[in-house]
């Protein structure tokens, strides 16, 4: 009951009656639950306005800490707290655009789509082509009716320059390194960061010389001089950049016995230990973590902030712990492989301790949930961005 079929000719088909597929994700019943508003995309070019046909439309949904919902949209990666800690913090990278799947929705040769999005919900509307650069637009679910949104794509003139940067550890992608990218034709900079492998890309207009500048804390910065000339095909240039000290932060760690990674998003309700649905993003990518590597087992610790009696957080703690453990073993992880526990509040990250008045940034900080790998003989290497 969640999809079906239609035949219909209308403008934008393959012949005469064309077959049309249709999906409902609440379901035909959910139509009557659930109040929907009709929204009308249109693609247009950015420079003379004409409609865009066949252009793919992406509508993800968003949580409200504005995070798409679906861990399939994200990689993980494990960031040092500092260059000489062991402590690791889980970060959630949003996927290239290209990686999020084909688009589910394509305009018709109006650039028109018009799609039912749930009032009340927000979402993230990604338009893309080929020959254009993509462009995306937050919308909500809008309960006065119909609308007409006008998204606008403009053309990519330009020759692509990829490449991956590494440190001096063979293979081993530095994430979220800078490059800055200075036009000599025009003198005007543009900045990417690589991705979480280290890779990166950029759309250049062609017939000019470019200043390509690498740099990462911790490492030597490097420049290259690339030359893009009219018509040329896609350029790749790579970077290794060397060490700049002994302190510089590693480009690869083992997970290893006493690890600690700490979860930083995982949403509960205030003064509730119930996860909120869909916003357990890290917990989804450690019990994956733990299904692909069976010797890995844990503590799972759950901290809150100051605010409240000792007594009340301590016992909130372990609740939360407790919910954590639930959510893994829902998964598919073995019970056995985690002990929750709850410290309360005794063990805050910064100054917020009881009567300190602090900003509620701060009050966020300290509530997260700990994960100390207690054993673990599977050789786990795992790379990870500063």
């Amino acid at each position: 009951g969640t999809e079906g079929y239609f035949t219909g000719e209308r403008a934008g088909g393959k012949g005469k009656d064309d077959i049309y597929r249709f999906r409902i994700p609440e379901g035909m019943n959910g139509l009557g639950r659930r109040a929907v508003s009709n929204t009308m995309f249109v693609a247009v070019n950015a420079a003379t306005g004409e409609p865009l046909p066949a252009t793919g439309i992406r509508i993800l949904e968003q949580a409200e800490d504005g995070f798409l919902r679906g861990n399939e949209y994200y990689d993980v990666e494990l960031m040092p707290v500092s260059a000489d800690s062991e402590e690791l913090v889980m970060k959630l990278r949003r996927k290239d655009t290209e990686k999020l799947g084909d688009p589910e929705y394509y305009t018709d040769a109006e650039g028109q789509s018009v799609q039912q999005l749930a009032v009340g919900k927000q979402y993230l509307v990604i338009a893309t082509k080929e020959g254009y650069k993509s462009n995306e637009i937050v919308v909500s679910g809008d309960a006065d009716g119909s609308r007409v949104l006008r998204i606008a794509l403009r053309e990519d003139i330009c020759v692509t320059l990829s490449g991956r940067l590494t440190g001096t550890l063979p293979n081993v992608g530095l994430a979220n390194a800078r490059l800055t990218v200075a036009n000599d034709c025009e003198e005007a900079e543009q900045v990417v960061n690589t991705n979480a492998e280290g890779y990166y890309s950029v759309c250049l207009p062609e017939g000019c010389s470019y200043t390509v500048r690498a740099e990462k804390d911790g490492y030597a910065v490097q420049e290259k001089t690339i030359s893009l000339r009219a018509g040329a095909p896609p350029a790749e240039s790579n970077f290794v950049l060397a060490s700049a000290s002994a302190a510089a932060v590693p480009e690869a760690k083992p997970i290893k016995t006493g690890s600690v990674i700490v979860l930083e998003n995982i949403y509960y309700d205030f003064n509730k230990s119930a996860i909120r649905k869909g916003e357990a993003r890290e917990l989804e990518s450690l019990a994956t973590l733990m299904l692909q590597y069976p010797s890995m087992k844990i503590d799972l610790i759950a901290h809150t902030d100051s605010r409240g009696t000792a007594e009340y957080n301590m016992d909130l703690s372990v609740r939360r712990a407790d919910s954590a453990k639930t959510f893994l073993v829902n998964r598919g992880v073995s019970g056995s492989r985690i002990n929750a526990f709850g410290y309360g509040e005794t063990q805050p990250r910064n100054r917020c301790t009881d009567g300190t008045d602090c900003a509620e940034s701060e009050h966020q900080y300290n509530r997260r949930t700990e994960v100390k790998v207690t054993a673990l003989s599977d050789k786990v290497e795992v790379r990870y961005g500063g």
